[in-house]
């Protein structure tokens, strides 16, 4: 009979998904096996990026975005990428690199930099990203994820 972290298993074979993550161990007639682990890994989802402070983007402000993933093996790198314009953009040939890092801070916006900024968060599976459309001089503030692997 199997158990995982120290409660019956229903079924001894099975595609592993993310909650069957856990510590397993084999019992029959008494005897119990070693324990052995499963780690069940997966590329980033969940991507999120903030921005800090919230709200509206006066001209002349500073922001952080600050993009947020979660990923087994852990989050490898983040790259940061923008589009002029307020309209998603067409394609990934569009995107000009704006930074790496987790944390992506903008001092001094001017309404030229209004524009679409996404997050690609990457391990070595593959990766996920987000965006926010940041409208510098206007109030407003539009995020939307992108959920495909490869996004760039």
């Amino acid at each position: 009979m199997w158990s995982r972290d120290g409660k019956p298993v229903a079924r001894s074979r099975f595609q592993a998904r993310l909650e069957d993550a856990g510590s397993y161990q084999c019992a029959v007639k008494g005897r119990r096996s070693n324990t052995v682990a499963l780690d069940v890994q997966y590329l980033p989802r969940n991507t999120t990026v903030r921005v800090e402070p919230p709200g509206g983007v006066p001209s002349g402000s500073s922001v952080n975005l600050t993009c947020s993933s979660v990923a087994n093996p852990l989050v490898r790198s983040y790259t940061w990428w923008w589009y002029r314009g307020t309209a998603p953009p067409p394609a990934s040939d569009m995107l000009v690199q704006v930074g790496t890092g987790q944390v992506l801070h903008l001092p001094s916006l001017e309404a030229s930099q209004t524009g679409h900024y996404l997050c690609q968060a990457r391990n070595r599976l593959g990766g996920h990203s987000s965006s926010a459309l940041l409208k510098i001089g206007d109030t407003t503030l539009d995020q939307q994820k992108q959920g495909t692997r490869d996004t760039l």
